[in-house]
């Protein structure tokens, strides 16, 4: 048995020549003593190993093409052969006697590895990811398009049967998703997404059903019984027994005969709830295919897809438009291709993760090079041995492979907890799997070995690229003419300004967060909330029309149900957070900057959250009619901040849609804060106007006696009675509207404080690593100055002066990339605030009081630095 092929191709393209045959034998050799006991473990296993041996003679490389000190012969071959076990020893050695630095470093490239993992199996999944079906790569998604203005269009019955014959297909199909409303056989109503796919492509899916059938191509032909099959997550989100091969389900209006339970895994083509068969008439050009189904496609194993583009497009002649005479071609895609959005997205990632672990890999290789400058002497009395310099860079490069190795497998392991939480993420494809394959393997092997030539090889050879033997002149050591380097400041500077940035964001996400949950709207808890579509219009198999469903018709139906106190319906709930729109208020000079968010409302929403006026009135039915004088409620944010907390009612206002402003509305009424903005207290403000007639989506707010979600069966009950294709959206207590955006800014503030932190701890320690630095290499210099009389001041500026300025240019720059990165709020759901004028303040001096810390430990030992002992060094 080999071993696998990436281990062998990284082995091959690193390793010399005349070594390569050898450390590819000795892999092999290993993997297969391994595979005995855990194939598994085996194949981790030669990958880490495969890393360590490209590692060891990628740095013998480097060191190698150096040249050598003068007068300095090189040791034998055998002396400088890489990753020795002397070299291991000593390695482990050195480590074990710095735990402080050893643990640094593994803390500080897990984290880099970590993220690395965590974006290269992100953008695997999105670019590389295919259909869990046998062939399926070559699984395509077809859309036909006008060829002038790319516009989707569907096809007539004799193109799409055209399009089913054409060379390079060999299956042609298609389906549909839409949610809807379902009666079961308990007399239980629920929600669940159908859809509907032609029964023959179930031949080519990897489909095996856990009871039943699949369904067949007779299935869908008129005048057959309705059959569909069902997911086993369906059947155990509903808990339900007696939903089982041949009970029956009705979905909409209609019963459905249950042949088949499918598996959790398969999810073809949304991960849908239940499968029904779509009429297959299109593909012999019998009949055409409604306008919101999706074409797919497979192609020919001996067809390549740019292959299958050329073919299409000298077929697009025979196609013809359902409507129009616009000629017409087929755009053909991967069925998992996600578009140019995901491409640039991944490539966004894959930039930032590498700059991230560079960034890392560069200051534990500042903290590598302060140590390294710290063994001047013992480097030194290894080269008057006779060590080359190759021997000694790989030995300091084996100690940061070995830290690099550690931080690789903790890195993959944490990220691979965390992606299972990406994976458990609700409406995601069912083919996406964030756990990462061999490319995210691959990238991360390179990474990895990128990282540890960055922390270990370069330090290596800054540290011993001077003239060895001047160490020796020196009791202690060390050559004062070592500089810590611009590259290593510029990384200081650079990873306190991220850390400044990432922590300001933490607090900011923070602060919405204690706002979301901790602001009192003074809202009744016995409120049961849902959403729902209305003013639909739905055509019927018998050519009629279904009268569409109403706002009033919801209001009617739940303020029916016995318990009930009050039913409205709004266009958005507390904690919903609509968005604010340009305003302008009549006799103020201002017309500038001034926006409010506001929401459509029925004359009893406000009864439903048992909310009286402050002032004036509210809203009633009058106010809603055709040809009634616009009026609109105001909150008390909004009296406060746009009408200076003046006489309100009588008042007038308008809002600017493109530039264009709507008609003037008089203020009838002030309500209290409901919350149309929680997370932003600067959007608080906001108004309400009557609902429109016209209105698409509304929520609904149920006040009732008891326990709310006692209500949501007989509630979905009696909407059906109205509607039997109405599918009302989550039902859930008033307080729980938003729990998304809680999860959100838990986990959100969470994670920029989490690297906020590990960012600055990495960009203190590059201070802590050059203070050092700087006070060991400058001993003889500060007992001199002391001699001379210099003060402890004049110390403290001379050493910690360099320090002071990075930590401040990178808090400066911080600060504005902090308050640039605002501006990313809006493209959040929900809408932050700013944090305040004292959040970042707050950070500065925690950054301030941080370095302060780093650097009172290298400045308390320069202080103690006696003359006499400096003097008597020379």
């Amino acid at each position: 048995m080999k071993a696998p092929l990436f281990a062998r191709l990284l082995i091959h393209l690193a390793a010399p020549p005349n070594r390569r045959d050898d450390a590819v034998g000795d892999l092999e050799e290993a993997h297969r003593h391994r595979r005995r006991h855990s194939p598994a473990g085996a194949w981790v296993r030669s990958h880490l190993d495969a890393i360590a041996i490209a590692a060891a003679f990628l740095f013998q490389r480097v060191a190698s093409s150096r040249p050598v000190q003068p007068g300095r012969a090189a040791f034998s071959s055998a002396s400088s052969s890489l990753m020795s076990t002397s070299d291991l020893r000593h390695a482990v050695r050195l480590l074990v006697h710095q735990p402080l630095m050893a643990l640094t470093a593994v803390v500080a490239l897990t984290v880099g590895i970590g993220l690395t993992t965590v974006g290269f199996a992100t953008m695997e999944a999105m670019l590389f990811s295919t259909l869990p079906f046998e062939n399926g790569e070559r699984w395509l998604q077809m859309q036909p398009v006008t060829t002038l203005e790319r516009r989707s269009t569907t096809l007539t019955p004799d193109s799409y049967a055209r399009l089913a014959a054409a060379d390079g297909l060999t299956h042609l199909g298609a389906a549909t998703s839409n949610r809807e409303g379902v009666t079961l056989s308990d007399g239980r109503t629920e929600e669940l997404l159908a859809a509907e796919v032609t029964p023959s492509s179930f031949a080519h899916m990897s489909a095996a059903p856990l009871a039943g059938r699949l369904l067949l191509p007779a299935d869908a032909q008129p005048g057959q019984p309705k059959v569909a099959l069902l997911s086993e997550r369906y059947r155990a989100r509903i808990d339900s027994a007696a939903v089982a091969v041949n009970s029956i389900i009705t979905i909409g209006t209609t019963p459905y005969t249950i042949v088949g339970i499918l598996p959790e895994s398969f999810g073809f083509p949304t991960s849908p709830d239940v499968w029904l068969p779509l009429d297959e008439g299109f593909l012999t050009g019998t009949r055409g295919l409604d306008s919101d189904a999706r074409l797919f496609g497979i192609r020919s194993a001996d067809v390549s897809l740019p292959a299958l583009h050329t073919r299409l497009a000298a077929l697009s002649t025979q196609l013809q438009p359902s409507r129009g005479t616009d000629a017409v071609t087929v755009d053909v895609t991967g069925f998992t291709d996600m578009g140019r959005m995901a491409t640039d997205l991944s490539t966004v990632i894959t930039l930032v993760v590498m700059a991230i672990l560079l960034v890392i890999a560069a200051n534990v290789g500042n903290l590598v090079l302060a140590r390294s400058f710290a063994r001047s002497r013992e480097f030194a009395l290894r080269a008057a041995l006779g060590a080359s310099r190759s021997r000694l860079v790989t030995q300091v490069a084996t100690e940061v492979l070995l830290l690099g190795l550690v931080s690789a497998a903790l890195g993959i392991l944490v990220a691979r907890a965390a992606l299972r939480q990406f994976n458990t993420m609700d409406e995601l494809p069912f083919w996406v799997d964030f756990t990462g394959g061999p490319v995210t393997a691959a990238m991360v092997a390179v990474a990895t070995i990128l990282a540890t030539l960055v922390a270990g090889a370069w330090p290596a050879l800054r540290a011993t690229r001077h003239d060895l033997l001047s160490g020796l002149q020196a009791s202690d050591g060390r050559s004062s003419d070592v500089r810590f380097g611009r590259v290593a400041g510029v990384m200081v500077v650079v990873q306190v300004a991220v850390s400044v940035m990432m922590l300001h964001g933490a607090f900011v996400v923070a602060q919405g967060f204690r706002d979301f949950t901790n602001v009192d709207f003074d809202l009744p808890a016995n409120v049961l909330t849902t959403g729902m579509g209305v003013n639909a219009v739905r055509p019927q198999p018998d050519g009629t029309r279904l009268a569409p469903l109403t706002a009033q018709d919801v209001e009617d139906a739940a303020a029916g149900l016995p318990g009930v106190i009050a039913a409205g319906v709004a266009t958005a709930l507390p904690r919903h957070s609509p968005p604010a729109r340009p305003i302008e208020i009549e006799g103020r000079s201002v017309t500038t900057g001034m926006q409010a968010p506001s929401a459509e409302v029925s004359p009893s929403y406000l009864a439903a959250l048992d909310t009286r006026a402050v002032a004036g009135r509210l809203l009633t039915a009058a106010d809603g009619r055709p040809g009634a004088t616009p009026v609109a409620l105001v909150n008390e944010p909004f009296v406060a901040r746009y009408l200076e907390g003046g006489q309100a009612i009588g008042r007038r206002f308008r809002v600017i849609t493109d530039d264009q402003p709507g008609p003037w509305m008089e203020v009838v009424g002030v309500v209290p804060d409901l919350g149309l903005s929680v997370a932003d207290p600067t959007r608080a403000a906001g108004f309400y106007t009557p609902l429109r007639p016209d209105t698409n989506i509304v929520y609904l707010a149920l006040r009732v006696n008891g326990n709310p979600m006692a209500y949501a069966e007989p509630l979905r009950r009696a909407l059906r009675e109205r509607d039997p294709e109405v599918v009302p959206y989550r039902a859930q207590l008033l307080e729980d509207v938003a729990s998304e955006d809680i999860s959100f800014f838990v986990g959100f503030s969470a994670a920029l404080l989490g690297l906020g932190g590990v960012t600055l701890v990495l960009a203190l320690v590059g201070v802590y690593s050059m203070m050092s630095l700087i006070v060991s290499r400058r001993t003889q210099d500060i007992g001199i100055r002391m001699a001379l009389g210099a003060s402890a001041d004049q110390i403290i500026r001379t050493i910690a002066g360099r320090a002071a300025l990075q930590v401040l240019i990178g808090g400066a720059l911080g600060a504005v990339l902090a308050v640039l990165s605002l501006n990313a709020r809006s493209v959040l759901v929900s809408r932050l605030g700013d944090g305040g004028s004292w959040t970042l303040p707050i950070v500065l001096v925690l950054l301030i009081a941080a370095a302060l810390v780093a650097t009172w430990v290298p400045i308390r030992r320069a202080l103690r630095v006696r003359p006499q002992d400096s003097l008597r060094a020379q």
